[in-house]
């Protein structure tokens, strides 16, 4: 097409969460008020859908970041497409892989799950043209990379006759937070980035430059690719690990009846200690339900080490995939066990403020609780129209909430902090809302009326 002649071409692998973002990222970039890229992404054909969304100029994903929707309509016209043909790598200046990889901790999960993400590495493998930086922005089981990407381009390479020296490869993790500050969470965010070699790394500077503000936030690069696998996952570890470590305290807030918000803010006026976790109804999303695992998958799997152990991930883990169980049995106790045709109204399906994300969604866990024990549960949310996990259609907009026995708010979507709860239930004093969200004291502080629990406090 005549307007990308002399752009720069970029190819994104994956349309998800975090490609779909990053593509309009790229599409951004500017020199001296001209477009200096042409962006297109390829997903697989059964993505049909999400790629019609595209090209439309619609973001396949509901969020409450207000940029996403209006760059998307704006580049689509412009220096921005979405299709299934792998050909396209062929063309580029720059490839950037944004697949997942997943895998529990056994040998047969990371060995079937690896094959799987190397087969889409493959398709690159077999495309890409020589001096193409390939950047890998998933996140991985820490020495992936150098032992398994990087052997099989060279083995792709050596199968089309192109000498090794022409590979150029780096390894950053993404940097994006699903939510109203979407799209700044990529160009206004630290990275780290390591390449296999200088080449690398310098190509992976001079394109990451033109679209993050390097100026605020400094590229801090690697030359071993490992570095970079290992920051990530430590990093999700110690929120992990964090979050976990606040879920006892909430426990222990709750019996002496005190307000553990109030205590953590007090905590965080000492910067040594601001990025103390709060109190919260469970985790979820596809980070750190998942990321902290890998720190084991590398020990065993990848480096054949099964001597360590990692008592404080493994525990975490634990803790915080049961941290919904403890709003469950504030629900059971208060009803005396009796749960059966209890009418439950849950306020947020997305394991995120913001964003139309269920991925390992907390509210799994207690919506299946609930239905267990014979619940009446309605689920509303104002992002997800589709539970895609549950296969259920969920609500868009508040029922009566006088309809109800229970509200339990799991979610602090903004939508939420504009209910005015006592207004809409007025009278109806057996109405229990249980608030995981500090939401409700947070806006009504002492004069809220209605029976309320909360996590925390």
């Amino acid at each position: 097409m005549e307007r990308f002649k002399k752009m720069k071409k970029i190819v994104i692998q994956g349309a998800g969460f975090v490609g779909s973002a990053f593509a309009l990222a790229c599409a951004g970039a500017k020199n001296k008020n001209q477009y200096i890229f042409e962006v297109s992404i390829v997903e697989q054909e059964h993505q049909s859908e999400l790629i019609r969304k595209i090209n439309k100029g619609i973001f396949p994903f509901k969020t409450n970041d207000i940029k996403l929707p209006k760059l998307i309509k704006y580049h689509i016209s412009r220096n921005l497409s979405c299709s299934h043909e792998v050909n396209e790598y062929e063309r580029a200046d720059v490839i950037v892989s944004c697949i997942s990889f997943n895998c529990e901790v056994s040998k047969k999960s990371f060995k079937k799950n690896s094959e799987r993400y190397l087969d889409s590495i493959k398709i690159i493998a077999e495309k890409m043209s020589p001096n193409t930086l390939l950047i890998i922005q998933s996140t991985l089981p820490p020495g992936f990379t150098n032992l398994y990407i990087k052997p099989l381009l060279e083995k792709e390479f050596k199968k089309r006759k192109i000498s090794s020296n022409k590979l150029l490869l780096a390894h950053s993790f993404e940097r994006v937070m699903p939510g109203k500050n979407y799209y700044d969470s990529i160009v206004n965010n630290w990275r780290v980035c390591a390449g296999i070699n200088k080449k690398s790394l310098k190509k992976f500077e001079n394109f990451f430059m033109k679209f993050v503000n390097v100026k605020k936030f400094p590229l801090k690069t690697f030359t071993d690719t490992i570095y970079s696998e290992v920051a990530k996952i430590l990093e999700n570890s110690y929120r992990a690990v964090n979050i976990s470590f606040i879920d006892e305290w909430s426990r222990y807030a709750e019996m002496i009846n005190v307000n553990l918000f109030e205590i953590i803010d007090s905590i965080k006026l000492r910067l040594t200690h601001n990025n103390m976790m709060y109190p919260g109804f469970g985790v979820g999303g596809h980070c750190l339900t998942k990321d902290p695992n890998f720190v084991a998958t590398s020990s065993k799997y990848i480096f054949n080490n099964d001597k360590l152990s990692f008592p404080h991930t493994k525990s975490a883990i634990k803790i915080n995939r049961n941290m919904p169980l403890a709003t469950f049995e504030k629900i059971n106790s208060h009803f005396l066990k009796r749960l059966k045709d209890k009418k439950i109204l849950i306020l947020g399906v997305s394991y995120k403020d913001g964003v139309a994300d269920t991925r390992n969604s907390p509210t799994s866990i207690l919506y299946d609780k609930l239905k267990k024990k014979g619940a009446i549960v309605d689920l509303h949310d104002p992002l997800v129209k589709y539970w895609s996990e549950k296969k259920i259609k969920i609500k868009n907009k508040i029922p009566n909430l006088k309809n109800y026995n229970v509200i339990i708010l799991t979610t602090n979507h903004d939508e939420y902090n504009k209910i005015n709860f006592q207004k809409r239930i007025k009278s109806k004093k057996n109405i229990l809302i249980l608030d995981t969200a500090n939401i409700i004291k947070k806006k009504f502080g002492s004069n809220f009326k209605i029976k309320l629990i909360s996590i925390g406090k």
